[in-house]
């Protein structure tokens, strides 16, 4: 009956929306209106989360429900003054949809523990929110080096998360390689890089020559 219902609701909605865009195509709803598609994404975000509360084994709706409640959300911003969200920081609209994007895969990561893959997405959603806002504020090494963090984070997340095959010790690999990534790309952001390569090379030179009279004198 439940499963009905919902039928009933989503058959509703796309008429609705069907109809909307065909009265905007045809110039009968005005472009400054944006409200009205806020309005629409954001009821039929909410009929997506209402059906995963009525069956909770529909875990999938969060993600398309978070999707347009974050278009929704976009919009509302895209319609605020400037002196709310000032001109040249639209960062925020990008990072509010995917963040809202990435706080779907949280939330089915919390209702499925056994989903550990949804970790994944969910840490590379929300690194990539906070590039797009640091954007503003951040210069592209800055940012790379952010993006590189952020992932081996997520990776390091996944390898300590508990699942019912065990540890996933495997995403301590790419958690390591993104994270040197990160950290080379930081350094090149400041003058430590500058001692850092003369330091690894002496220190390879050293390495040579040891093993170099170790097996000399073998």
């Amino acid at each position: 009956m439940a499963r009905l219902d919902m039928r009933i609701v989503w058959g509703a909605l796309l008429i609705v929306a069907g109809l909307l865009f065909l009265a905007q195509s045809m110039g009968l709803i005005p472009s400054a209106w944006s409200a009205l598609w806020a309005v629409v994404f954001g009821v039929a975000g909410l009929a997506f989360v209402a059906w995963l509360f009525v069956d909770r084994r529909q875990w999938w709706a969060i993600i398309p429900g978070m999707t347009l409640l974050g278009l929704a959300g976009i919009i509302v911003l895209s319609m605020l003054p400037r002196t709310v969200v000032p001109e040249g920081n639209d960062g925020w609209i990008g990072a509010v949809f995917l963040g809202a994007i990435g706080l779907s895969f949280v939330m089915v990561y919390v209702m499925r523990r056994d989903f550990w893959w949804a970790l994944i997405p969910a840490g590379a959603l929300m690194t990539l929110a906070l590039v797009v806002l640091s954007t503003s504020f951040m210069s592209g090494l800055e940012s790379g080096a952010l993006l590189f963090l952020g992932l081996g984070i997520t990776f390091g997340i996944v390898a300590l998360v508990p699942t019912p095959d065990g540890r996933m010790t495997w995403a301590w690999i790419p958690a390591g390689i993104l994270g040197v990534m990160g950290i080379l790309v930081a350094l090149a952001l400041s003058s430590l890089l500058n001692y850092v390569w003369p330091i690894a090379l002496i220190m390879a030179g050293i390495y040579i020559l040891i093993r170099g009279f170790v097996l000399r004198k073998s």
